[in-house]
Protein backbone atom coordinates (compact mmCIF):
# COMPACT_ATOMS: atom_id res chain seq x y z
CA UNK A 1 0.00 0.00 0.00
CA UNK A 2 1.27 3.28 -0.70
CA UNK A 3 1.59 6.36 1.60
CA UNK A 4 -0.47 7.82 -1.08
CA UNK A 5 -3.51 5.39 -0.25
CA UNK A 6 -2.95 5.75 3.66
CA UNK A 7 -3.21 9.08 4.07
CA UNK A 8 -6.15 8.86 1.76
CA UNK A 9 -7.80 6.41 4.34
CA UNK A 10 -6.45 8.13 7.41
CA UNK A 11 -8.35 11.37 5.71
CA UNK A 12 -11.31 9.60 5.48
CA UNK A 13 -11.26 8.36 9.36
CA UNK A 14 -10.78 11.56 10.12
CA UNK A 15 -14.13 12.84 8.53
CA UNK A 16 -16.11 10.07 9.47
CA UNK A 17 -18.60 10.55 13.15
CA UNK A 18 -16.05 9.72 15.96
CA UNK A 19 -16.72 7.58 18.66
CA UNK A 20 -17.79 3.69 18.78
CA UNK A 21 -20.38 2.69 16.39
CA UNK A 22 -22.74 0.34 16.69
CA UNK A 23 -26.34 -0.78 15.03
CA UNK A 24 -29.98 -1.39 15.62
CA UNK A 25 -32.04 -4.11 14.74
CA UNK A 26 -35.53 -3.64 14.25
CA UNK A 27 -38.34 -5.51 12.76
CA UNK A 28 -36.24 -8.26 11.64
CA UNK A 29 -34.19 -6.30 9.54
CA UNK A 30 -31.29 -4.09 10.70
CA UNK A 31 -32.33 -0.23 9.94
CA UNK A 32 -29.44 1.74 11.10
CA UNK A 33 -25.75 1.82 12.11
CA UNK A 34 -25.78 4.19 15.21
CA UNK A 35 -22.79 6.12 17.31
CA UNK A 36 -22.96 3.93 20.54
CA UNK A 37 -22.91 7.41 22.30
CA UNK A 38 -25.58 9.01 21.73
CA UNK A 39 -27.45 6.56 19.84
CA UNK A 40 -27.19 9.21 17.19
CA UNK A 41 -27.92 7.75 13.64
CA UNK A 42 -25.10 7.95 11.32
CA UNK A 43 -26.98 5.60 8.07
CA UNK A 44 -30.35 4.81 7.96
CA UNK A 45 -32.15 2.68 5.61
CA UNK A 46 -35.10 0.54 4.83
CA UNK A 47 -34.00 -2.96 4.25
CA UNK A 48 -30.71 -3.57 4.70
CA UNK A 49 -29.67 -6.50 3.35
CA UNK A 50 -31.92 -8.44 0.59
CA UNK A 51 -35.29 -10.38 2.02
CA UNK A 52 -33.45 -13.89 0.35
CA UNK A 53 -30.61 -13.62 2.65
CA UNK A 54 -30.29 -15.56 6.14
CA UNK A 55 -30.81 -12.83 8.93
CA UNK A 56 -27.16 -13.78 10.10
CA UNK A 57 -25.75 -12.06 7.32
CA UNK A 58 -27.51 -9.46 7.53
CA UNK A 59 -26.00 -8.88 11.28
CA UNK A 60 -22.60 -9.82 10.05
CA UNK A 61 -22.52 -7.20 7.14
CA UNK A 62 -23.96 -4.66 9.32
CA UNK A 63 -21.33 -5.66 12.21
CA UNK A 64 -18.80 -5.47 9.95
CA UNK A 65 -20.12 -1.83 9.04
CA UNK A 66 -19.90 -0.92 12.38
CA UNK A 67 -17.14 -1.97 13.54
CA UNK A 68 -15.08 -0.58 10.91
CA UNK A 69 -15.20 3.00 12.85
CA UNK A 70 -13.11 1.17 15.12
CA UNK A 71 -11.03 -1.51 13.31
CA UNK A 72 -9.48 0.60 10.49
CA UNK A 73 -7.46 3.73 12.84
CA UNK A 74 -6.51 0.64 14.54
CA UNK A 75 -5.17 -1.39 12.00
CA UNK A 76 -3.71 2.09 10.52
CA UNK A 77 -1.58 2.33 13.97
CA UNK A 78 -0.67 -1.35 13.89
CA UNK A 79 0.89 -0.12 10.38
CA UNK A 80 2.83 3.03 11.83
CA UNK A 81 3.97 0.50 14.11
CA UNK A 82 5.34 -2.02 12.08
CA UNK A 83 7.02 0.51 9.74
CA UNK A 84 8.80 1.99 12.64
CA UNK A 85 9.91 -1.36 14.08
CA UNK A 86 11.04 -2.66 9.99
CA UNK A 87 13.36 1.09 9.98
CA UNK A 88 14.83 0.12 13.72
CA UNK A 89 15.58 -3.45 12.30
CA UNK A 90 16.72 -2.66 8.97
CA UNK A 91 18.95 0.02 10.73
CA UNK A 92 20.40 -3.21 13.10
CA UNK A 93 20.99 -5.22 9.71
CA UNK A 94 22.86 -3.78 7.38
CA UNK A 95 25.36 -4.61 4.59
CA UNK A 96 28.46 -3.56 4.02
CA UNK A 97 29.50 -2.79 0.04
CA UNK A 98 31.77 -5.54 -1.15
CA UNK A 99 35.09 -6.53 0.15
CA UNK A 100 37.68 -6.52 -2.21
CA UNK A 101 38.85 -10.01 -1.14
CA UNK A 102 34.72 -12.02 -1.54
CA UNK A 103 32.78 -12.19 -3.96
CA UNK A 104 29.57 -10.67 -2.81
CA UNK A 105 28.72 -8.21 0.12
CA UNK A 106 29.13 -9.14 3.84
CA UNK A 107 26.35 -9.42 6.40
CA UNK A 108 26.76 -7.76 9.62
CA UNK A 109 24.65 -9.16 12.31
CA UNK A 110 24.20 -6.71 15.33
CA UNK A 111 23.15 -8.57 18.38
CA UNK A 112 22.73 -12.28 17.96
CA UNK A 113 24.96 -14.34 15.52
CA UNK A 114 22.97 -16.65 13.78
CA UNK A 115 24.16 -20.33 14.07
CA UNK A 116 27.09 -21.03 12.17
CA UNK A 117 28.15 -17.61 11.32
CA UNK A 118 31.78 -16.61 12.66
CA UNK A 119 31.62 -13.77 15.13
CA UNK A 120 34.78 -11.45 14.41
CA UNK A 121 35.92 -8.78 16.76
CA UNK A 122 38.23 -5.62 15.81
CA UNK A 123 38.47 -7.98 12.34
CA UNK A 124 39.92 -11.25 13.74
CA UNK A 125 37.74 -14.11 14.19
Amino acid sequence: MTDEQLREIRERCEKATPGEWGWRYSKGQVTEVVCSDSKTPIISWMGFDDAFRPIKIHKANADFIAHARQDVPAMLAEIDRLKIRIAELETKHRHIHPNPDMDQPTTVYIGKTPPGIVHFKDGKP
